[in-house]
């Protein structure tokens, strides 16, 4: 009987603990929360503030002036860009604008290193053909230009990975 006595003390104690755990956990929880928000939140540029500072990209909008409230070229109207020269109190670019152009020099790259994998491509595909054409006699004197070739081939798919790889690492789109 004794046993049984101190299993339903150990019982009631354990059941009226749980629910004061569980609420100072989801407190806990709510207090991380607004702490993320406060760390993360940052000053948020009006263009109020902008006029207030000079900024020649804030300056107010001739409703009668041409492509009033469009976008410039080539921005897409919710960034700024970094054409228009749009600067924090600072002086620095933003992060946005940071971003874009490092997404547009890794574009370039990447251009680039598909048009030299196409090339290689191409190199090899006539290396095969000619060593596949040549006369037994003559196949030692094509291997070379096909090894060259293949090798062409292998680093510019080399490249072209490694882009691919800095695109997932750095979110950027293809």
């Amino acid at each position: 009987m004794r046993g049984l006595l101190s299993a339903v003390v150990i019982g009631a104690v354990a059941l009226a603990a749980a629910p004061g755990s569980a609420q100072s956990l989801g407190e806990l929880a709510a207090k991380e929360r607004e702490k993320r928000k406060a760390r993360t939140a940052g000053k948020v540029y009006s263009d109020e503030d902008l006029r207030k500072h000079g900024s020649p990209a804030a300056a107010p909008a001739d409703p009668s002036s041409e492509g009033a409230g469009a976008p410039a070229a080539g921005s897409t109207g919710g960034e700024a860009s970094s054409e228009t020269g749009a600067v924090s109190e600072t002086g620095t670019v933003s992060e946005t604008d940071q971003r874009a152009e490092r997404e547009k020099a890794w574009r370039d790259r990447w251009d680039k290193a598909n048009a030299t994998l196409d090339q290689a491509r191409d190199e090899q595909t006539r290396a095969q053909a000619a060593y596949d054409n040549a006369p037994d006699l003559m196949k030692p004197a094509f291997q070379g230009r096909l090894d060259d070739a293949q090798k062409k081939f292998r680093d510019a798919e080399q490249a072209v990975n490694t882009l691919d790889d800095e695109r997932r690492f750095s979110g950027f789109r293809r």
